[in-house]
């Protein structure tokens, strides 16, 4: 009986320490995380929090950036003469488009100034002239006096062409050899270099420094001189000259 009892006692003992050292076991392996890491496993402490204003990040306005090279520029004001007068590189000043303006408008015509005054003197009918030109005078001579005709053209004559040239206040025709053979004034107030001759004035001097008779029925007055003839037409409303004229004998 007493056999018995020890060896019941001994059993128990024994799974008593059997119990124990499994336990013993369990808290050790207990310590040493197993399987897949989770974020749950983490501490409370070690988990982000926004329960603090002063725990959230930064936000983008709040965080100090260099400043844009761009930026810079737009903002500092533009330096030179070209920011105060609002004129770029490249494109034409007032004073430039005022130049290149005036060289593509076109220019006014000058006006035509009549041949200066000239000294008059009496009709010589040996040595006949009128404007200052003379029968047979050469075109040199006549453009050296009258400067650069305005028109010239072609007159066709009875046995000739006359090419006429249209000078300021004097028409010039020119024969084939170059020498005048026609000459009239054409413009009041130019100078025939005779007295008592020129265009829109009296009819009655006219006649008296050809030496003719002026009758009231006259229209025309004619007078034959060297190489040519005078010949002046008058207005017969008012008696006036018309037209004066020293014509070349062909």
């Amino acid at each position: 009986m007493r056999r018995k009892s020890g060896t019941c006692a001994s059993i128990v003992q024994a799974g008593l320490l059997a119990l124990m050292l499994t336990a013993c076991s369990h808290t050790s392996g207990g310590s040493t995380p197993t399987g897949d890491f989770s974020p749950s496993a983490l501490p409370e402490s070690s988990a982000f929090s926004a329960s603090s204003p002063d725990d959230l990040p930064p936000q983008a306005s709040e965080v100090d950036f260099p400043p844009s090279p761009s930026a810079s520029v737009e903002s500092s004001p533009v330096q030179g003469n070209s920011a105060e007068t609002g004129v770029g590189a490249g494109t034409e000043t007032d004073a430039e488009a005022a130049v290149s303006s005036s060289e593509t408008e076109p220019k006014p015509e000058q006006e035509a100034v009549p041949p200066k005054k000239l000294p008059e003197r009496d009709l010589d009918p040996k040595s006949p002239s009128l404007a200052g030109i003379r029968l047979g005078d050469s075109l040199a001579s006549v453009s050296k006096r009258l400067g650069t005709a305005r028109d010239e053209y072609d007159l066709p004559d009875d046995s000739d062409m006359i090419h006429m040239k249209d000078y300021a206040g004097v028409t010039v025709g020119f024969g084939r050899d170059n020498r005048a053979v026609y000459i009239e004034l054409t413009e009041i107030g130019a100078s025939s270099g005779i007295k008592g001759i020129g265009l829109g004035e009296s009819g009655q001097a006219a006649a008296d420094a050809l030496g003719l008779t002026l009758a009231p029925e006259d229209l025309l007055l004619l007078l034959e001189v060297e190489g040519g003839l005078y010949k002046i037409d008058l207005d017969p409303s008012t008696g006036n000259t018309m037209s004066v004229k020293l014509i070349g004998q062909s």
